[in-house]
């Protein structure tokens, strides 16, 4: 299950909300063996952002996934998710970052893994 986690300096609407998470669904299939449904996304929007001691117009966003994917997946889905953002959020600069676990776990009211 990818966790996509994106905090934004600039403010997002619950319809812009809406269509984020949907293009970030469907773009986590250029990971092999992720897609929509097994995604789950976090987005905050209005977030303070600062490099280098100067407030940014930025997204830092956060994928976490259970076990290794391929190099020119991760740069493909890069790539995608700046011109999502770009467009959608007219923001500055990407910061992006991939986390790579060898476990995950998950519990609910049906199952535990």
């Amino acid at each position: 299950m990818p966790f996509v986690s994106v905090s934004a300096s600039v403010p997002m609407s619950d319809e812009k909300k809406d269509v984020l998470q949907r293009e970030i669904g469907n773009l986590i299939s250029i990971i092999p063996g992720k897609n929509i449904d097994n995604t789950m996304t976090k987005l905050e929007g209005g977030c303070d952002i600062f490099m280098a001691g100067s407030p940014r117009k930025a997204v830092f966003c956060e994928i976490r996934l259970l076990g290794e994917a391929p190099q020119e997946n991760k740069a493909e889905l890069y790539g995608k998710l700046k011109d999502l953002f770009f467009d959608q959020l007219g923001i500055e600069t990407l910061y992006l970052n991939f986390n790579v676990f060898s476990e995950w776990g998950s519990a609910d009211a049906y199952r535990v893994l």
